[in-house]
């Protein structure tokens, strides 16, 4: 795993609502070991400077379908599994790159899909799933005529 240091960063403080300016932080195998107004040493990171750039909490979007990759969505039953797999994949990195860093699946995404974004198979954000959707008769999922 690599060692980035993020050098001289603006941090958003959700819990105070301000911006600290001045932040360095040190990331060690994903995970963010140290963050200090002060230098932080590393002699093996990979150094960023982030002057005029703000560090902010990774987004949640609690209400995705991931799978729906079309706006026909009557048609995506009738698309392979693997092609909407693999839409699904791009749009989960897109979703990643835009901040969101978990997300809620409310129908489509199953264990394999989250599966594949734990072994980094796919890029995209940490993935809740809930299953199958349930509607009721006439409902907005009831798709007969």
């Amino acid at each position: 795993m690599s060692t980035i240091l993020i050098q001289n960063s603006n941090l958003l403080d959700i819990e105070k609502a301000e911006i600290i300016e001045g932040v360095n932080v040190l990331i060690e195998e994903n995970k963010i070991s140290e963050l200090s107004d002060k230098e932080i040493k590393s002699s093996t990171a990979t150094k960023i400077d982030a002057r005029g750039k703000t560090l902010m909490p990774g987004l949640i979007d609690a209400h995705v379908h991931i799978t729906a990759t079309s706006v026909d969505l009557g048609r995506i039953s009738n698309y392979p599994h693997s092609l909407t797999a693999l839409r699904a994949g791009k749009l989960a990195e897109a979703m990643l790159m835009r901040g969101f860093t978990t997300i809620r699946d409310c129908t489509g995404a199953d264990w394999g899909f989250h599966q594949a974004i734990e072994e980094d198979i796919l890029k995209g954000p940490r993935l809740f799933f809930v299953g199958k959707a349930l509607g009721s008769t006439g409902g907005h999922g009831d798709r007969r005529p």
